[in-house]
């Protein structure tokens, strides 16, 4: 059981370390939305305009890009 300054500082790292973490994402070129792998929208997305990621969310919103509003990633 962590309690004080220790358990505050160690909250901190990993939240922090959770939000600069790379994620694997599939990106839409065209329409410059970001997907989970698994969205039934990279089903549906043509080969041209489908890119494969492992870049920090953060980092692609910064970009331009928006997070899909279907698997919300």
């Amino acid at each position: 059981d962590y309690t004080g300054e220790y358990a505050t500082s160690s909250y901190y790292s990993e939240n922090k370390r959770n939000e600069q973490s790379q994620g694997a994402y599939v990106l839409n070129t065209k329409s410059k939305k970001f997907h989970k792998p698994s969205c039934s929208s990279v089903k549906r997305m043509s080969s041209k305009n489908k890119k494969s990621v492992n870049t920090a969310r953060k980092d692609l919103i910064s970009d331009g890009y928006s997070p899909c509003g279907i698997c919300n990633p």
